[in-house]
């Protein structure tokens, strides 16, 4: 018995890992956003219970990703500025925002704001 116990061991010992694909991280561009958040809700009165905004992106027809950030305060009001991280060297890309009231109430979407992404002419 202790002979199969042995044999059975170098053979784990023995057998070949199998390889890992190595994979590549996709090229990436930044880019600088900058808001303010809201200090009013849609009927004009003061906003009092802002949560957080949600930041939606998409590079050209490719699929949407959301950003969710903790508001300043719940009144609203600081002009913020997030940098961006895009897996895209080129492309359009699509930004709109949203606020979420603390309820968990998501305001209608701002209209779209684009930036064209120019491919760098080359690295030094």
């Amino acid at each position: 018995m202790r002979a199969v116990l042995i044999g059975l061991a170098l053979l784990l010992i023995a057998a070949p890992a199998t390889a890992q694909p190595v994979t590549t991280p996709p090229p990436t561009t930044t880019h600088t956003v900058d808001y303010r958040e809201p200090t009013t809700k849609a009927d004009g009165t003061p906003l009092q219970g802002l949560k957080s905004i949600r930041l939606y992106w998409r590079v050209d027809d490719g699929p949407e990703t959301v950003v969710t950030l903790p508001a300043s305060s719940i009144k609203g009001g600081l002009d913020r500025r997030l940098r961006l991280t895009v897996p895209a060297t080129s492309g359009v890309l699509s930004v709109t925002l949203t606020a979420v009231d603390v309820s968990g109430n998501e305001s209608a979407r701002t209209a779209p704001v684009t930036k064209t992404i120019v491919p760098s002419a080359g690295k030094e």
